[in-house]
């Protein structure tokens, strides 16, 4: 009878202590997955540290308790890990080391490129490493391309301008400086009817592209704007047919920019263009879709004109409607049947 009633209250004694015991659960928000404590109530226990690539771990909250390393609860408990972002020094230096500009920049987060740098006889063209989505202490350095042999200056009041070209490479590289002065534009006709010229780097001291500058330069498939650029001149790359794309940041396009570039397939114009002039975009007949951002304000006749396989103008959704009353000036000229002004998809 005595070895019924030990067994009975042993079994009495494990089932209490079963009851009593509490799960401490951690919800670690983005870190490593760890296992849940079982303890005792108000039992004191060691916290974990959890691990998160590119953070620094703060604590454990629980309401407006924040626990580091140990602590007691008389329940079941859920912990949730608090972290900070860790900080990243981005340097950019330029082609000698000297540095140009330091940073600090969060995980994940953007560097500010500074203003892009001048070399004498050479064109900036970029950074050897993406300052986009910084991950660690990163160290970016200027690249340089050496200017192109055979271009021709003029000294204006407000800098240089390449005003010819008397060399045949195919591939070139305006400098942003010449003689210690900002390259400003590229004069009227300065490649007029090149046709060995396949890819130009442009400077961002450049201000203007004259009138015909690339005018029939039919195998110029690569070249960039950059955003310093006020205005494409008129015709500046007038029938430049082997052109497939362009991004566009000048304020004006002039008339009959990209006439007749029947390979461009895609055009972007960025929120800074405000005038699109006189057939800018005549003639673009592999031209498909196009958004024009709400900061153009003027559209001139023609557009759009022999551009057949333009199917859908986009914009933004505030600004359909200011398209539409300038549907006149777009001159529906040739165009697909199904051609429409929408809102800009969502992203």
């Amino acid at each position: 009878m005595k070895k019924l009633l030990w067994m009975i209250l042993a079994i009495l004694l494990v089932g209490c202590t079963d009851t009593t015991s509490i799960t401490i659960s951690f919800q670690s928000n983005g870190g490593e997955q760890l296992v849940p404590i079982i303890a005792l109530p108000n039992e004191v226990i060691s916290l974990p540290t959890p691990v998160k690539i590119g953070h620094t771990f703060d604590g454990w909250q629980l309401g407006s308790d924040i626990f580091t390393t140990e602590a007691s609860f008389a329940s079941d408990t859920t912990l949730y890990a608090r972290w900070t972002k860790n900080t990243y020094i981005v340097t950019f230096i330029d082609y000698n080391s000297d540095i140009l500009s330091t940073q600090s920049v969060r995980y994940q987060e953007n560097a500010t490129p500074p203003t892009s740098p001048n070399r004498s006889g050479y064109t900036f063209i970029g950074w050897d490493g993406s300052f986009k989505n910084i991950l660690t202490n990163t160290t970016l350095q200027a690249i340089y391309q050496e200017a192109t042999e055979g271009l021709i200056f003029e000294e204006r009041d407000e800098g240089y301008i390449v005003t010819s070209y008397e060399g045949s490479a195919t591939s070139i590289a305006i400098p942003s400086i010449y003689n210690g002065r900002d390259v400003v534009a590229i004069g009227v006709d300065a490649f007029l009817e090149n046709k060995t010229l396949v890819s130009v780097h442009l400077p961002e001291s450049l201000k203007d592209i004259g009138n015909r500058a690339f005018y029939e330069c039919t195998l110029l498939s690569t070249i960039n704007i950059p955003s310093s650029v006020l205005r494409i001149g008129r015709a500046a790359f007038y029938n430049c047919e082997s052109l497939i794309s362009i991004t566009i940041p000048s304020p004006l396009v002039d008339e009959s920019a990209f006439h007749y570039c029947s390979n461009l397939k895609n055009i972007t114009l960025l929120n800074t263009v405000t005038t699109l002039a006189n057939s800018c975009f005549y003639g673009c007949s592999d031209l498909v879709s196009i958004y024009i951002p709400s900061s153009v304000t003027s559209i001139d006749n023609h557009l759009f004109s022999w551009c057949p396989s333009l199917v859908n103008v986009y914009t933004d959704a505030e600004n359909v409607s200011n398209l539409q009353a300038m549907r006149d000036e777009i001159e529906l000229v040739y165009l697909n049947a199904n051609f429409h002004i929408l809102a800009l998809p969502p992203q």
